[in-house]
């Protein structure tokens, strides 16, 4: 039942118990009373059922409006890992683009040098023909020297046997002539072959070798990617830090930054260490560093004697941490400044607090040395 329908059905009630407390007045019975009581309870009992409803009520729109605040909260959530993702897309797809143009390259390569096996084939293909044309010529010169044998025998075989020796002689010339001829051939054949074959051998080790580098090369890039995407979210990460007694957790360029400017204060570089450390707190306001931060930037301007801003950290580590482990040795170190300051009376009272408040520190017993030597 919603509020509009209570608030009739209260005001039903109201006006019902109205009249029977005229009726009651007219009639004065034990009826009348009756129905009063029961009308009263009964706008008892609506009255609270209203109650509730508007306790519901308002619980529901206390839920509906932390349910938006939590999915606005996821929204910048989904929004903030859409940006890296497009971000990591992005840097994969320039990376995946220059290995396109290294194969778009090799492929390049490798057409050109079949372009070159085939030069080598139709330049084989033609030592072929000229071998066989050479072949065909020693053949025909084979054939002419027999015709011209025979016509010559048939010519001249009433002839001296003189002739018929230097025929012989001739022909015996001829053929080792036509040997050498036909085993020169067969050796520039030979190392042609031979030498076909060792060049499509270096080509072929010489394509391997660029297929394997480049494939080495490829390897090589996509782990460095890997490796320095590992490195980048491990930049990001915050680390777990115990400093002066507390532990907290810290972004590793505020680790960085503050045991820079600690590492200047211990050079000791008094003015640089103040410049860092007072950059350090501008940086990050809501550090766990902070408080040390305080504690030793009012010691580097305590070095370069600034008494009056050294106290002004000291005093702000002293009221923002009171419970910290350096906070003794900065209310010992506000003391020290107004002695400085020649606040003598400023610098005993400081120390009596110091003592009361921290009695069991070192700081607290150095303060009673120079309570005594103050008195």
């Amino acid at each position: 039942m919603s509020v509009s329908l209570v608030r009739p059905l209260a005001l039903g009630v109201y006006l019902a118990l109205a009249t029977a407390t005229a009726n009651a007045g007219l009639f004065e019975d034990d009826e009348a009373r009756k129905a009063i009581l029961d009308l009263r309870q009964r706008l008892e009992g609506v009255r609270l059922y209203a109650e509730g409803v508007n306790q519901k009520g308002e619980t529901l729109r206390q839920s509906v409006e932390l349910l938006q605040q939590n999915m606005d909260a996821v929204r910048q959530g989904i929004n903030a890992l859409r940006i890296g993702a497009d971000n990591d897309r992005a840097e994969l797809k320039q990376g995946g683009g220059r290995a396109t143009e290294e194969v778009a390259i090799l492929r390049r390569s490798l057409l050109e040098l079949q372009n070159q096996i085939e030069q080598l084939r139709s330049e084989a293909a033609q030592m072929r023909g000229v071998n066989e044309q050479l072949l065909r010529e020693l053949s025909d010169g084979q054939r002419r020297q027999k015709d011209n044998a025979q016509a010559l025998d048939e010519r001249f075989r009433a002839t001296a046997q003189g002739f018929d020796e230097r025929f012989r002689v001739t022909n015996q010339g001829l053929d080792e002539r036509f040997r050498a001829t036909t085993q020169g051939l067969d050796e520039r054949l030979r190392a042609t072959a031979q030498g076909l074959d060792e060049r499509l051998r270096a080509t072929a080790q010489g394509l391997d070798a660029r297929l394997s580098a480049t494939a080495q090369g490829l390897d090589e890039r996509l782990r460095a990617t890997a490796l320095g995407m590992d490195e980048r979210f491990r930049a990001v990460e915050p680390v777990k830090v115990n400093l002066d007694g507390r532990e907290f957790m810290a972004e590793q360029a505020e680790k960085r930054d503050f045991e820079a400017a600690l590492v200047l204060f211990r050079k000791p570089d008094f003015a640089a260490a103040k410049t860092a450390f007072f950059d350090f707190l501008s940086r990050y306001t809501r550090s766990g560093y902070a408080p040390s931060a305080l504690f030793w930037l009012g010691n580097a301007q305590y070095a370069t004697r600034d008494y009056t801003g050294a106290m002004v950290n000291f005093r702000a580590l002293i009221a923002n941490a009171p419970d910290h482990q350096r906070t003794p040795e900065a209310v010992l170190s506000v003391a020290n400044c107004q002695l400085e300051l020649k606040d003598v009376r400023g610098a005993r009272k400081t120390l009596q607090d110091l003592v009361s408040a921290y009695p069991k520190s070192e700081a607290a017993s150095a303060a009673k040395e120079r309570l005594a030597l103050l008195r």
